[in-house]
């Protein structure tokens, strides 16, 4: 605001000075013409004079103002600031957003701020981070978008694993995922929808397919099971779709059915159920699926929280 009154007040001076120059010459070239005529003579005087004064006016209140403040009368054009206009869909405008920012990194903002976390400084790359502390990137996530405080998926127990700096997401997604419930009941609502329909002799827990704390999708023929102690576990062979699953037109189930149980195979239901449902297992799948955290595209809470795909 200081600039823009600044920029108008001497463009103000200045025009009022070519004015005041302008008046000038005006009842000189009338006092020239006058032809000895006294009254037009007095007139002509009466211009010069006013415009003398006025013009005196003019400079005294710059002199004033540059005596009291230089910067006042220090003639700067104001900057408009640029604004740029996004084309968002209506999806895009409804989609949640976390935003990060550059602290020091022995400020507890998570004491501060609600739902601030530290995480990874790629999230803060188009930032600039101050020299006189020690900076660690922030991001606060959405309110309905809480971590984990109990449990296995709390961001404490979760940074001392594969995911590290991105504990924060993880804790996030488990929360949102199973309520950081390692085996949740059948029926319960966060996954209610994760179940086959194809088969309708089936016992309804043969009728699941994802599981555990990140509720892992072991039908899918890229969701092998990694197993903490070593090796992967491939379980799409349990289910008849061959792998992924197709939406059904009541929009909450899909179109896959789970083999018969049968506890003497190599890779059966119950194994498989059994090696999702450990933590450790069931951390480690999703670190694999979310490159350590950094990518949660395979799980659709992700979008609630704002979170990179």
């Amino acid at each position: 605001l200081t600039d823009y009154i600044t920029t108008v007040y001497n463009f103000a001076v200045s025009i009022a000075g070519i004015l005041a120059v302008v008046v000038i010459m005006y009842g000189g070239l009338r006092w020239a013409t006058s032809a000895g005529n006294e009254q037009t003579i007095s007139t002509a005087k009466e211009t010069i004079i006013s415009a003398i004064v006025g013009l005196l006016l003019v400079l005294g209140s710059y002199v004033i103002l540059n005596f009291i403040n230089p910067e006042l009368v220090n003639l700067k054009y104001a900057k408009v600031p640029k604004i740029y206009i996004e084309e968002e869909t209506e999806a895009e405008t409804e989609e949640a957003s976390i935003t990060c920012f550059w602290a020091d990194g022995k400020t507890d903002f998570h004491g501060t701020y609600a739902n601030t976390y530290i995480a990874p400084d790629s999230m803060c790359q188009d930032q600039v981070s101050e020299s006189w502390f020690e900076p660690s990137c922030y991001c606060t996530f959405p309110e309905d978008c809480p971590v984990a405080t109990t449990g296995d998926c709390t961001i404490a127990n979760l940074k001392a694993t594969c995911f590290g700096e991105n504990a924060a997401f993880a804790s996030a997604i488990c929360k949102a995922e199973s309520n950081n419930i390692a085996s949740a009941p059948i029926g319960a609502s966060y996954k209610s929808s994760d179940y086959c329909s194809d088969d309708p002799n089936a016992d309804i827990a043969m009728k699941l397919f994802s599981f555990g704390l990140f509720q892992i999708n072991i039908a899918d023929k890229d969701n092998n099971i990694v197993v903490s102690t070593g090796g992967e576990l491939d379980c799409e062979s349990v289910y008849n779709n061959g792998g992924g699953q197709k939406l059904l037109p009541d929009g909450k189930t899909y179109n896959c059915a789970p083999i018969v149980r049968d506890n003497s195979a190599a890779v059966n239901y119950d194994k498989c159920k059994a090696a999702i449902e450990t933590p450790a297992n069931n951390i480690a799948t999703a670190c694999k699926l979310s490159s350590n955290g950094k990518k949660w595209g395979d799980w659709s809470t992700h979008e609630k929280c704002g979170f990179p795909e």
